[in-house]
């Protein structure tokens, strides 16, 4: 690795590394985005991602689809990398949350297919109680999770 390339990288390191201490201060302003970030190597990469929130990588494309917040995207480029697009449709999902979808009463958020454990033992039990001739509810002991 040349001088030039460790000091851009140690360089990088610092101005992340005062980004996370003042990163509680932060108000609606300084809100995350989805984004694009092209680099030079997998070097320079595997040097961001210790200090990057990085979802996903595309070494052909020599990207990677990171959360930033807007200084942050502004130290990277001002570090010399490329910092590009929000990805508006990752960014919405990042701030939706977890909700029930319209019509689901109840079960896991957002994953109306899905019962829960108590949902799931509900069901059994009611299932073995109204057609005992078919079902039965027996405890068979303990999980290997709880030797």
């Amino acid at each position: 690795m040349t001088g030039r390339r460790l000091l851009f990288l140690l360089l990088v390191v610092i101005l992340f590394s005062a980004r996370a201490l003042t990163a509680s201060a932060q108000g609606p302003e300084d809100k995350a985005h989805v984004v694009h970030v092209y680099f030079d190597d997998r070097a320079q990469m595997n040097a961001l991602a210790a200090q990057i929130d990085i979802w996903a990588v595309n070494n052909e494309e020599g990207y990677f689809v990171a959360r930033l917040n807007p200084q942050s995207a502004h130290d990277l480029r001002a570090s010399g990398l490329r910092v590009i697009g929000v990805d508006d449709a990752l960014t919405h999902h990042l701030y939706l949350g977890l909700q029930m979808m319209t019509g689901q009463p109840a079960g896991i958020p957002n994953y109306p297919c899905y019962r829960t454990v108590e949902e799931t033992y509900g069901a059994l039990s009611a299932l073995a109680s109204s057609h005992p001739q078919l079902a039965t509810w027996t405890d068979v002991g303990d999980s290997w999770e709880k030797a």
